[in-house]
Formats: C-alpha cells, structure tokens, sequence
C-alpha cells in the first residue's frame, strides 16, 4: 500500500514537472499566449493540448 502511494505521488510529482516544462518551452516559442511574462506571473495560463476538451477545441476553432 505504501508503496503504491508513493508511486502515485512520484507520478503526479512527474506530470507536474512534465507540464511546467512544457509551460516555459510554450512561453519562449510563443510569448503572447503568456502576456509576454513569466508562467508564474501570468493572469492566464493558456492549457497545453492534452488539457483542452472538446468544448475549449470548439472554442479554439471559433476564434481562429
């Protein structure tokens, strides 16, 4: 059991850092989407691909 949790914890621990990552490598190709700021100083992150439902892709498609 305790070990299970641990690996549950280390997972998250991963996708965080996974999606922090991908936050600044979107931040310096594309640095409108962030308001020109740090990802941590930003009003509104933009979601990464794998965050977005349907509805925000409909959205998207919409405003484009």
């Amino acid at each position: 059991m305790k070990l299970e949790l641990s690996e549950l914890v280390l997972e998250q621990l991963l996708n965080e850092i996974v999606e922090i990552f991908e936050h600044i490598h979107n931040a310096r190709k594309k640095p409108d989407l962030y308001q020109y700021k740090s990802i941590y100083a930003c009003e509104e992150i933009p979601r990464l691909p794998f965050q977005q439902t349907n509805t925000d892709v409909d959205l998207d498609n919409i405003n484009q």
